[in-house]
């Protein structure tokens, strides 16, 4: 759920690729790799006072996960390894397009599970609390999310989970 990927990511944010960089092998890691670089939007978790972030992550992990330059995402990723690479969390779990709507103009996230079961046993609140959901719940459809809304609910996540370290 939200909770689990929030609390699990080292970094979060909202940010459209600029760049990709495929590395045969890279240096440290040995492997072949993809180096993505987006500019950041929007600072969630572990990217404070940052406007760009590049990250590594293992060619072989892409083919589903990759991204596409001017596209915009909300990521979750998890730390580095020992080899300076990472991953979204959950693999396909923490990888969200933002998509806009060509009719209301409002854009929504969708992760490439159809964003199920994120807001299933949330923490303090119901998921009607947490989210509005566009046409399509309990429908063979995708279940889209308001991008602002989706935001605002993981820095309270984000925000709730820093004040319980500290107790």
């Amino acid at each position: 759920n939200l909770d689990a990927l929030a609390e699990t990511a080292d970094r979060v944010f909202v940010g459209t690729c600029i760049d990709i960089k495929d590395i045969k092998k890279d240096k440290l890691a040995k492997v072949h790799v993809v180096k993505y670089t987006f500019k950041i939007s929007e600072g969630i978790k572990g990217v404070a006072g940052k406007t760009e972030i590049s990250f590594k992550q293992w060619k072989a992990t892409t083919r589903e996960a990759g991204y596409t330059i001017g596209e915009k995402y909300v990521l979750f990723l998890y730390p580095n390894s020992r080899l300076g690479l990472t991953s979204p969390v959950g693999f396909l779990q923490g990888q969200f397009n933002i998509n806009t709507d060509s009719i209301s103009h409002r854009e929504f996230v969708i992760n490439k599970l159809a964003n199920k079961g994120l807001y299933k046993n949330l923490k303090g609140q119901s998921a009607d609390e947490h989210h509005h959901i566009h046409p399509g719940e309990g429908t063979s459809e995708a279940t889209l999310i308001e991008r602002d809304e989706f935001v605002k609910n993981i820095r309270a996540i984000v925000k709730s989970q820093e004040g319980k370290k500290w107790k």
